[in-house]
């Protein structure tokens, strides 16, 4: 009897996402580790995204890129989706893809209807991945109303749409079903592993992202006077790594405070820079500042990347592992109180720094690995589009 073997299945993933980005390395490194989670769960891939000034077919198996195509070249700003909408019209059959998921950006106008609707058109079920459900909080109120009213026009085109905001059973979204996904953690050596300075010699604190309100790194400002005051001889260091709209307000905020001497700002790194900073610093700082957007519950990325690298960390929102208790792994008030950041030092004093940082690496492998985020994505996919 011959036995009957499966035909491989197929994902196109759209990400409007550029693999040359300094602003926002932490979303290039989700998607990308992303669709590599989903190669290795038997899924051949075809990864869309910018590259530089083109728009490249990245087609990835078993987690390595095997091939790279060009699908336009002297892209503008903002004429992602028209084009990737255009190359499916003129190159996709109905047969290549099982299913076509999509990363959401705020719409300003209707170029990622018309990509759904080719999309669909080709016979390949939808899915929209919402990065965050309160999203349109942080926006000028003009950019919210114009992207939602696009945004209503979307679900008609779409199956069902993931987000690793909280999610309720039986959800929907614009009237489509909404499904829980988690986001994941990406282990890259550092640059320069260098060493953990004495604790009793210095305290180094990391922040890492799209600087921005909701990161709340201003709450730290204040405490920094009485640090220094308690803890002479302790050579404090706050490094806020990354670039955006906050950045500018943040140098401010630091130059009212008086305390340039010990808040660093980087701009952006690339991974194995970064990573060379985790290795360096004591504590990590976590999201702090989401209330501000409405937002009680999230699963960062640089939450679950502390994890990985066994740094211990603040944070203040809601996330999947807040009812674990994790040594190391402190959450504060949601709100805009001052951290106080001589308990912190005292706190740290007391961990066991290697046990600490073996049980924070552990959790996250076990928990926050693409290829077991994605298998979940995967699953629900699957069972929908039976």
């Amino acid at each position: 009897m011959m036995t009957m073997v499966k035909p491989e299945q197929k994902l196109l993933a759209v990400y409007n996402v550029n693999l040359k980005t300094r602003g926002h390395l932490g979303v290039m490194r989700k998607v990308v580790a992303q669709a590599q989670g989903f190669s290795r769960n038997g899924v051949r891939v075809t990864m869309v995204c910018g590259d530089g000034s083109e728009i490249v077919s990245l087609t990835v198996i078993n987690g390595q890129q095997v091939r790279r195509d060009v699908i336009a070249t002297q892209v503008s700003p903002g004429d992602f989706f028209i084009h990737v909408a255009d190359w499916v019209n003129q190159h996709i059959q109905p047969s290549d893809f099982d299913w076509a998921y999509i990363r959401y950006n705020p719409m300003h106008n209707d170029e990622l209807l018309h990509l759904a609707e080719s999309v669909v058109n080709k016979s390949t079920p939808l899915f929209v991945e919402m990065y965050t459900l309160e999203y349109q909080n942080e926006m000028p109120a003009d950019a919210a109303i114009r992207d939602q009213y696009y945004r209503l026009q979307l679900a008609q085109w779409v199956t069902g749409f993931f987000t690793p905001s909280a999610v309720c059973e039986s959800a929907l979204f614009l009237q489509r079903p909404l499904y829980k996904m988690g986001n994941g953690a990406t282990w890259v050596s550092a640059q320069e592993p260098g060493g953990l300075a004495d604790i009793n010699l210095a305290f180094n604190l990391i922040g890492v992202g799209y600087l921005a309100p909701w990161h709340g790194y201003d709450r730290l400002f204040a405490a920094i006077p009485e640090f220094i005051k308690a803890y002479p001889d302790v050579a404090l260091r706050i490094t806020l790594v990354g670039q955006g709209p906050g950045a500018e307000a943040l140098r401010k905020e630091v130059q009212r405070a008086g305390v340039e001497t010990w808040v660093e700002f980087t701009g952006a790194l690339d991974a194995e820079q970064l990573a060379s900073r985790y290795v360096r610093s004591h504590v990590g700082l976590g999201t702090l500042g989401f209330h501000r957007t409405g937002v009680k519950y999230a699963e960062p990325l640089k939450h679950r990347e502390f994890m990985l690298y066994g740094l211990p960390f603040v944070y203040s929102v809601e996330d999947a592992f807040s009812r674990v208790a994790l040594p190391g792994v402190w959450r504060l008030p949601p709100d805009d109180s001052v951290v106080d950041l001589i308990w912190l030092y005292q706190e740290y004093k007391k961990l066991d720094k290697d046990d600490v940082a073996q049980t924070l690496q552990t959790y996250a492998e076990s928990h926050y690995s693409w290829e077991r985020q994605t298998a979940n994505i995967l699953q629900t996919m699957r069972a929908t589009s039976l």
